[in-house]
């Protein structure tokens, strides 16, 4: 991380061995050349270790606050990963998207899942068009 104070910059390392939290805002990766890159890092000897991104979806607006009650719906998102381009007005426009979504009610011990792929084409003016979904039933 670079801070700038001034006209001088200062390289930092951040190392943290708790959960970050980040409530009121985003959080952006930004490099000039090359790729950038969010890395998820496991050092284990055990197999099924590995790195995990995971979107977090609540039916409560409280930060950590699971409510009874409060479970998310048939056809909520609880994630998504987009995928943007640059268009010839200097846009930042959507070409593509992998959403996840409760496909039914969640009850007392599952949610069930829906992945949706989206891809736009050449006429679509920045809005992807649905070209598969896998339902709860695995079709």
């Amino acid at each position: 991380m670079k801070k700038w104070i001034g006209q001088h910059i200062w390289d930092y390392v951040s190392r943290f061995r708790s959960k970050v939290y980040i409530e009121s805002g985003d959080l952006e990766i930004s490099k000039v050349s090359g790729d950038s890159t969010l890395e998820l890092s496991s050092w284990s000897a055990t197999a099924g270790h590995s790195g995990t991104l995971k979107f977090q979806k609540s039916g409560t607006a409280a930060v950590d606050t699971f409510t009874a009650g409060d479970h998310t719906t048939a056809g909520e998102t609880l994630g998504r990963i987009e995928a943007y381009g640059v268009d010839d007005n200097d846009g930042s426009t959507l070409s593509s998207y992998i959403e996840f979504a409760n496909d039914a009610i969640s009850d007392a011990d599952s949610t069930p899942g829906r992945i949706i792929f989206a891809t736009s084409d050449a006429d679509d003016a920045g809005t992807p068009t649905v070209r598969l979904t896998i339902d709860d039933d695995g079709l």
